[in-house]
């Protein structure tokens, strides 16, 4: 039935009803019980805020195109629903979009709270989707070692766990005008040491530099 400024349809107790007023918004409610509310907001475009056609979903302060104040879910039925966002063009057709793939349990992200601090940053996560940003293989077990002046054999402590398939590299850092030649002649895994030989005994200013890449 038409009633004034609004259109009120009742069955089983719950009402539909379209009210007009300013700004004008149309309110999808229940008389018993908010379990769903649509909020449109149709106002004049040169009015700023909620007036320029704003919807909101469980919220009647909408501030976007779009905003919802529940948590959406994209179901399918057997195939994967996508979030899609379309290129930048007037007339482009393409789109990148994010979907889920099979999973034995749920899996919640967390985003960053801030943007990453440098150039060239990437996202990286927790066993639990904490995601933070971190710089490129800044993680990789690495270090300079200072070995016993005179010695060809040398013991490198690693300082982590050394998993099976790691793979050592190494160079020297030396004075100029000298050539040394290195190689690893031992991994060990379970005190986390790699041993290796220079072709001459080093001196004082020489160095190893090693990193250990670890298996993915």
């Amino acid at each position: 039935s038409l009633r004034n400024d609004h259109f009120s349809c009742s069955q089983d107790a719950d009402d539909l009803f379209f009210r007009e007023m300013f700004p004008s918004h149309i309110d999808l409610l229940s008389t018993t019980k908010l379990s769903f509310q649509l909020v449109v907001f149709l106002g004049s475009g040169s009015i700023a805020g909620p007036s320029q056609g704003f919807i909101g979903i469980g919220t009647t302060t909408p501030k976007a195109g779009v905003d919802i104040a529940k948590t959406v879910l994209l179901s399918n039925s057997g195939v994967p629903t996508e979030l899609r966002f379309a290129e930048p063009l007037a007339g482009g057709s393409n789109y990148t979009a994010f979907r889920a793939g099979p999973q034995s349990a749920d899996i919640t992200y967390t985003l960053p709270d801030a943007a990453p601090a440098t150039d060239g940053q990437v996202l990286t996560s927790t066993t639990g989707g904490t995601l933070t940003w971190t710089k490129p293989l800044q993680n990789i077990i690495r270090g300079l070692f200072t070995p016993v002046v005179g010695n060809f054999v040398h013991v490198i402590p690693i300082g982590a766990n050394i998993t099976n398939g790691s793979i050592p590299v190494l160079t020297m850092v030396n004075p100029p005008g000298t050539t040394i030649g290195i190689s690893v002649t031992a991994i060990d895994d379970i005190n986390d040491t790699i041993t290796v030989e220079t072709s001459i005994p080093l001196g004082v200013a020489d160095k190893i530099a090693w990193l250990m890449v670890q298996p993915f």
